[in-house]
């Protein structure tokens, strides 16, 4: 919780930032983050250097020599939202597994249905070859009268 006073990340008017450059990258890369993340805490450098084109195959605007995955995770060439794209996994997985629990539900109720058929259908053979043998037999009654 914010105490009174405090600013947050999210007070671009009132945080300070070396050059006007930094403050526009700041802003500008804090929205993106919101507009693709929502409140999901996390850094994306791809996302970082598309905003900064000019800096391609040179040192990363903000961020110098150093390995922008270790300044940004503190892990060597990391992926960067590994968390958000587990929860992005996580989800689609889910759907899948719920899916996948109807095909299973679907293909129990098509295999009953089909078991109850046969059974049926067996037990109509059987009456069939029950009355074909009692017409048979009356047939020789019949003739051996």
């Amino acid at each position: 919780m914010q105490k009174d006073g405090e600013i947050t990340e999210k007070d671009y008017d009132r945080l300070k930032f070396v050059t006007e450059r930094a403050r526009r990258s700041y802003v500008a890369y804090a929205q993106q983050l919101q507009d693709l993340y929502g409140d999901i805490e996390c850094d994306d450098l791809d996302l970082w250097k598309s905003l900064h084109p000019e800096c391609k195959g040179r040192k990363t605007f903000g961020i110098g020599s150093s390995d922008p995955d270790f300044l940004v995770t503190g892990k060597i060439s990391s992926r960067i939202c590994e968390s958000n794209d587990d929860a992005r996994h996580s989800q689609e997985l889910q759907k899948v597994q719920a899916e996948l629990e109807k095909e299973r539900e679907a293909r129990q109720k098509i295999e009953s249905c089909f078991e109850q058929f046969q059974e049926e259908r067996e037990k109509e053979r059987a009456d069939q070859a029950a009355w074909q043998k009692a017409m048979e037999e009356k047939l020789k009654n019949i003739g051996n009268k």
